[in-house]
């Protein structure tokens, strides 16, 4: 390699770790639901006021299952390259090795696109990023609008197994993990208004 191209290939080096400090230092506290714009700004979502001050709270850490290193309690499925628009509300909530939204009548699996979603498991939290620029991040107990789509064993005719053996996984579903009902998350939001 020339000079100049080794010289080019360093500072190349040092532009990338100078940007990923000013990421670092410029990333806002981790709350248990915000939108934040592109831009890091908090965003007022569905008639839900964005907490603030005392009234936010972060959700309480959840250990990392030596199962899925890196991604923790989640079930992480391949890139989706679009996302339906069906929409399940309800509480998050993260056990040690499952994430899934319980409703009055039940609770289902989340099945994450490892292209949009982060796991902390330093502060137990996953963050994703919507089609529409906006940063959702979420824990345990947060209450939430989960656009995307579902399905279940029942709907499908499929046994556990066959489910399991047709779906691509990044990170597969822990075997304690409900797999009766599942959903692919493709959006992340504050509950609507009453």
């Amino acid at each position: 390699m020339n000079r100049r191209a080794e010289r080019l290939g360093w500072a190349g080096i040092l532009l990338l770790l100078v940007i990923g400090a000013g990421i670092m230092i410029a990333t806002p506290p981790v709350q248990n639901i915000d939108e934040v714009d592109s831009g890091g700004a908090p965003v007022q979502s569905a008639g839900v006021p964005t907490p603030t001050g005392d009234q936010v709270q972060a959700p309480a850490p959840v250990s990392t299952p030596a199962s899925s290193p890196g991604w923790g309690p989640i079930a992480v499925v391949p890139a989706q390259g679009g996302t339906d628009t069906a929409r399940t509300e309800g509480t998050l909530h993260l056990t040690e090795t499952c994430t899934f939204v319980a409703t009055a009548n039940d609770q289902t699996l989340l099945l994450w696109p490892e292209d949009r979603t982060t796991w902390d498991a330093r502060t137990g939290t996953i963050t994703f990023a919507n089609e529409d620029g906006s940063v959702a991040i979420v824990g345990d107990s947060s209450v939430v609008a989960i656009g995307g789509s579902g399905d279940s064993l029942e709907e499908s005719g499929a046994t556990v197994e066959q489910w399991l053996d047709r779906t691509p996984w990044v990170a597969r579903p822990d075997a304690s993990c409900s797999l009766e009902r599942f959903w692919f998350v493709g959006d992340v939001r504050g509950p609507s208004g009453p």
